[in-house]
């Protein structure tokens, strides 16, 4: 799922641990997964920006 290579992938392991049962609440909920998964990856996205700031 993560594909950055500046992020250790402890922190993608976690992430996925997360978002995966909540991917799959949400497409029972009938949520579209394309846009859990465009949210993920601004999610990422942001964590990874933020990170090179600190």
């Amino acid at each position: 799922m993560c594909h950055i290579e500046s992020q250790p992938l402890v922190i993608c392991d976690w992430l996925h641990t997360i978002l995966k049962p909540l991917a799959d609440n949400l497409k029972k909920l009938g949520v579209d997964t394309a846009t859990v998964k465009q949210s993920v990856q601004g999610l990422m996205f942001l964590l990874v920006e933020s990170s090179k700031l600190s």
